[in-house]
């Protein structure tokens, strides 16, 4: 397999093709999104009340170190998860129905698979620790007071908070090319996780121009939800601004998940040559 490159414009065309997949069979993506999130958020009360009775049970367990274990064990499923999310966007192209289980297929492929998939997953888990921890120990001032209800910021409080996303993002930006594709070509090629992150990182690498593009169009189609969210919260209307953007945010993060197949499909696979679909049975 070999990673064709794409030309710059091309990112602009996946972020279309997402939309276009999304328009599809809305209803079966927003359900395999609401599954997806409701079963992050189970994980996390599960995982919360474990940790209160083995604190209440032992307190000598340091509590914040134990939610911290158990985040990165949810974090492991993401790679999976993202190709049962993969798996939906193939079917929708023919019309198939997105039924929920259909999130967790990937993990009953095989043992190699599942196993390839979880490693994928633990890899993503302790970068994902190692960026959070690298960035946190930016040390940052203390905010201002103000009179107003909101105080202005000096300038080196901002370049102190940008620097520390900055740093934030520059670290992200190698564990996001070398899971971009890895899940995939990990559940449908089987390969195995090394080289998967390997090709994973050279296909993003062959079409950096089109991933900026691709980066840059989500965020002018992102920055008028950020807007309206805060002229709601100046408003007035507190938590309930998500509520009210959420009909638009939620069509914008099925249609960027269903981007990264479209991006899949145009630089690793031609049409006629994906993996045969997961099974349902």
């Amino acid at each position: 397999m070999q990673a064709r490159t794409n030309p710059p414009s091309s990112g602009r065309a996946w972020v279309r093709d997402g939309w276009r997949l999304f328009r599809l069979q809305p209803f079966g993506f927003i359900v395999l999104l609401f599954t997806y999130l409701s079963g992050i958020l189970l994980a996390h009360l599960v995982l919360q009340g474990l940790v209160s009775v083995l604190t209440t049970v032992l307190p000598f367990l340091p509590a914040e170190a134990l939610t911290m274990a158990g985040s990165m064990l949810i974090i492991i499923l993401v790679p999976g998860l993202s190709v049962g999310f993969a798996e939906g966007c193939r079917r929708a192209g023919d019309k198939a129905p997105l039924p929920p289980q259909l999130l967790f297929k990937a993990f009953t492929i095989d043992r190699a698979t599942s196993r390839g998939l979880l490693v994928l997953g633990a890899v993503y888990s302790v970068a994902m620790a190692v960026v959070i921890a690298v960035a946190a120990n930016v040390d940052l001032p203390a905010m201002p007071a103000g009179k107003g209800p909101i105080a202005p910021l000096p300038p080196e409080v901002i370049y102190d908070i940008l620097l520390q996303r900055g740093l934030a993002m520059l670290l992200y930006l190698p564990v996001a090319m070398a899971l971009w594709y890895s899940p995939l070509l990990v559940a449908w090629h089987r390969m195995s996780p090394l080289k998967a992150m390997f090709f994973s990182v050279a296909a993003c690498w062959r079409n950096r121009g089109a991933f900026v593009v691709y980066g840059m169009t989500w965020f002018l189609i992102g920055m008028p939800l950020s807007l309206i969210g805060a002229l709601l919260l100046l408003l007035g209307f507190g938590e309930f601004s998500f509520f009210l953007i959420m009909p638009l945010v939620v069509p914008m993060i099925v249609s960027m998940y269903c981007s990264t197949y479209s991006s899949y499909t145009a630089v690793l696979v031609d049409e006629t040559a994906q993996a045969d679909p997961l099974p349902l049975s």
